[in-house]
């Protein structure tokens, strides 16, 4: 068997790929992991630049890690950005995935 060195994250398209638990699964960690990285030696996008990059990266087809409903089991300190339920609010899972942010810390 054949050992892989991985250098750089695989977004999609690839065998292998971050799954939906992953950090860079939630918006915000990818949107600021792109806005102080991209493109690479000159991070010039903008915030909005980085959560569209972001959002695109994170709708294409990846593995689903299973019993994502447990990884925050108290949803007083589950991230904001976590697209799976339950909530403590009224926002559906998939403005949790996208927003909108600002009302929802509101």
């Amino acid at each position: 068997m054949k050992h892989q060195l991985i250098i750089y994250i695989r977004r999609f398209g690839e065998k292998i790929v971050y799954n939906t638990g992953a950090g860079m699964y939630r918006l915000i960690k990818a949107a600021q992991f792109i806005k102080q990285n991209m493109p690479q030696y000159n991070a010039i996008l903008t915030n909005e630049e980085a959560f569209d990059v972001a959002s695109y990266i994170n709708t294409q087809k990846r593995p689903i890690k299973a019993n994502r409903d447990k990884d925050f089991p108290d949803r007083r300190i589950k991230a904001i950005d976590m697209d799976v339920g339950p909530h403590d609010d009224k926002f559906s899972d998939e403005e949790h995935r996208f927003g909108p942010y600002k009302q929802m810390l509101k």
